[in-house]
Parts: structure tokens; sequence; C-alpha cells
């Protein structure tokens, strides 16, 4: 008999979008699942529509609990899960029919402790911006971590991968709630660091939103915008020190992806109105980082011409990058 695959969903005022979520889920068509959906102290309608689902359909559970976070909300899940697998999928996403079975299937098939797919990044519109692949191939956990940073196809999240849970309960893994981004990649490392073999398939089941409000898209400094950037900054910290058991090769791919990371927060920071001390504190200590860190990140050959070149100009100016940015765009 086929094993039973946990999927797990942290769903928080998300009522637009959850129900084409857990259709997607309902239709797959692997059918020996459970879809725990925990609805983090949402204020609009998505507890209701989680539980409709549950009512309609005995394979979803549905865990109401006060505002926590993303990470303990899928601590949650892992502790009412009972599957022999584990899938994480964000309840304003989407999954293909196939996306289980191509998972489940890949891992059964070449033994291997993590499974991967494609994926296609999507706008709220409908409109597919575009697809995430790479080859079909077999990869160690080493040459995953090495891949992680630099190799979107596979990437630092969650969604597009499919975990043995004997793993995570042989090492205790779980979710630190200190952080309110970046505690994925920190889960994923740690548990890459506690296997030997990945699968990654050469086809996107899985549909990522890019959703107006995100970080990214803001347009006015405030202390959210401040929380949220110092979060994953500081699990870039604690990734960095996991990795340091690591290769070479590991350690200075992940040095050269936290200069990016740096960057990329300054020159955000930067282009967004409003000032206050927290802001000029958060691009000070980013500006100094960048400039210490820019050279090594340049003669590593793993940024593009344009990347490099940005990052040269942050080092000089985060407003003059971001005016040469928007005249390449224009």
């Amino acid at each position: 008999m086929s094993d039973l695959v946990s999927i797990i969903v942290p769903a928080y005022n998300i009522e637009s979008w959850i129900g084409r979520c857990l259709e997607s889920l309902r239709d797959q068509t692997y059918k020996n699942i459970e879809v725990i959906v925990v609805d983090d102290g949402s204020r609009d309608r998505t507890g209701e529509l989680c539980d409709a689902f549950a009512q309609a359909d005995g394979r979803f559970r549905v865990v109401h609990q006060e505002n926590q976070g993303a990470a303990e909300a899928r601590n949650r899940g892992l502790e009412r899960a009972e599957g022999r697998y584990i899938c994480f999928v964000d309840g304003d996403d989407h999954v293909s029919s196939a996306y289980v079975e191509q998972l489940y299937c890949a891992l059964q098939k070449n033994q291997a402790q993590l499974s991967i797919c494609g994926y296609w990044e999507e706008e709220e519109t409908g409109a597919l911006k575009r697809q995430l692949i790479t080859e079909e191939k077999q990869m160690s956990a080493r040459e995953t971590l090495e891949a992680i940073f630099f190799c979107d196809e596979i990437g630092r999240s969650l969604w597009n991968k499919m975990f043995d849970k004997m793993v995570i309960q042989k090492h205790q893994l779980r979710f630190s709630s200190k952080y309110l981004v970046g505690e994925d990649m920190v889960f994923l490392i740690r548990y890459l660091q506690a296997i030997e073999s990945v699968h990654v398939s050469d086809s996107a089941a899985y549909y990522y939103l890019w959703r107006t409000g995100s970080a990214m898209q803001k347009r006015r400094w405030d202390e959210a915008y401040d929380r949220n950037r110092r979060s994953w900054l500081e699990a870039l910290e604690e990734a960095g020190e996991l990795l340091q058991r690591e290769d070479a090769v590991c350690r200075k791919n992940f040095e050269v992806y936290k200069t990016l990371v740096y960057y990329r927060i300054l020159c955000e920071s930067a282009a967004l109105k409003g000032e206050s001390t927290g802001k000029r504190e958060l691009e000070k200590n980013l500006k100094r980082c960048v400039r210490r860190r820019a050279a090594a990140a340049i003669q590593s050959g793993r940024l593009p011409a344009e990347t490099s070149v940005g990052l040269l100009l942050a080092c000089i100016s985060p407003k003059i990058q971001k005016m040469a940015a928007n005249l390449r765009s224009s």
C-alpha cells in the first residue's frame, strides 16, 4: 500500500486564495494524503473556508490557533502529522494535480530522502511570470547545499519539496519562531545536513504567487518592514554558523549569497519613502557590510555583470544604484 503523505498548510488572512489552494490538494492524483491546515489566527473568512473543506473531505483537518507566525504554524502541523512523508504548501499558492505523486514517486524510485520539483511564478492576475526547472538529476545532500543559494530552480524554500518524516523526527527538526522570515532556509539547511541523497525532477508542479503588499513591493519604510528585514539578516547569521562545518565551496557560495542579500536590502530600504533613526542605522550597517564584501563577491564569478556593477554603485550610494537600475528598466 502507498505511504500516507502529510501536507501542512499554514494559513493567515488569505480568504481570496485558500480555496484554490485546498481545491488543488483535494484533486491530487495521489490519494493517500492528509491535509493539515493551520489557521494562524486569521481575522477574515480563512478559517471558515478551511472548516468547510474538512467537513466535505475526511482527509482535511483544520487546527485553529492564535496568531503565532508561519514557523509555529508549521510546527503545529508537524505535531499533528501522521504521514510517512511531509510536504509544506503555502496557503496562497496552489499545485498541479500530480504534485504529490511526482515528489513521492521520485523518492521511492531513486531511494532519496528529499525530492524537489520545479515551479511557476504567478502574478495575482493569474498570469505566469516564469517557469523554473532544471534537468532531472540525483544529487548528494552536500551538492544540494552548494546549489541552493544560486540555483533558484532548487531554491531555499520548502514548498517545492517532499521530506522524510523519519529524518525530521530523528533529528528533532523544528522551525524557529524567533524569525519572521528565513526560518524555512534554516530548517532546510539542517535537514540537508542530516541526509545523503536528493532527487530533482525536470517538471514544474508548484505555483508560487507573487502578492502585492509584500516587503519587496512596499513604498514606505515602517517598523514592520524593519522587523522583517532584520529577522532575515538574523536568520542568515544562523545559516552561516550551520554551514561552517561544510566544505569551502559551500561556505563561499553562501558568503556571496549573503552579500547579495545585504545589497538587495540596502537598495530596497534606500528606495523607500520615510526617514527614521532605524532606517538610517540599518542602511549604514548594510552599506558597511557591502563595501567590505563586494570585491570578494564580484571576484567569485557567481554574479552576473549587471549585479556586479550594481554592487559597486551601491558602495558609493544606494540611491545612485537605484537610479541606474530605473534607467536600465525604462
